[in-house]
């Protein structure tokens, strides 16, 4: 709980550093805390895709913070953690694949995407940090997160394929610089699910 609650304030300081730096960035203008950079600031929140989403990433993270700090019982984590969850889709609605082709498909597969990552290495850090307190407990939390692991290593590797599929013309675009890429990320998602298994 102390990493939850230590990670949640991180993500919501982060989100907000997002919000006032990509404005200060989109104005071409440095970070004050005058009347004119606020007034952008707050146009931005309220009437740009990217400074409304980024708001929301905000509000969601400082949520999902309160809400640790607090609860301890598993009905009011399990929504903490969905909310957490749904703290990608702004991010995902304005990222690359929503304005790219046949960005429906894109979005979705990327929202996958960030799903199974966000579960399967938040998963590790949580081990990692967890490390020896684990005690006796080890070997039963390892096979839980085995699970887990199991159903975000094939989120990950079936929405990675849809994307890529969706921005190469396959198969001549496989020897693009595009496709090599891919087929380097491909390669290191097997080598991590063997060593994973």
């Amino acid at each position: 709980m102390v990493l939850v609650a230590t990670t949640s304030i991180i993500w919501t300081f982060s989100a907000l550093a997002v919000l006032v730096l990509g404005f200060a960035d989109i104005a071409g203008v440095p970070v004050s805390g005058s009347p004119e950079f606020s007034a952008g600031l707050v146009a931005y929140m309220t009437e740009l895709p990217s400074g409304s989403a980024w708001l929301s990433v905000v509000i969601i993270a400082a949520v999902v913070a309160t809400v640790v700090f607090g609860a301890r019982s598993p009905g009011p984590l399990a929504a903490a953690a969905l909310l957490a969850i749904a703290g990608l889709v702004p991010v995902i609605l304005i990222g690359h694949a929503s304005s790219g082709t046949d960005h429906e498909q894109a979005t979705n597969s990327l929202g996958l995407h960030l799903v199974g990552v966000c579960l399967w290495f938040g998963g590790l850090i949580a081990l990692a940090a967890a490390g020896t307190a684990l005690g006796k407990d080890t070997a039963a939390v390892l096979r839980r997160f085995s699970s887990l692991a199991l159903f975000a290593f094939i989120l990950v590797s079936a929405s990675g394929v849809i994307n890529a599929s969706i921005r190469m013309p396959l198969p001549e675009g496989l020897t693009s610089p595009y496709g090599v890429l891919v087929m380097a990320k491909t390669a290191a998602v097997i080598i991590l699910g063997i060593i994973g298994y």
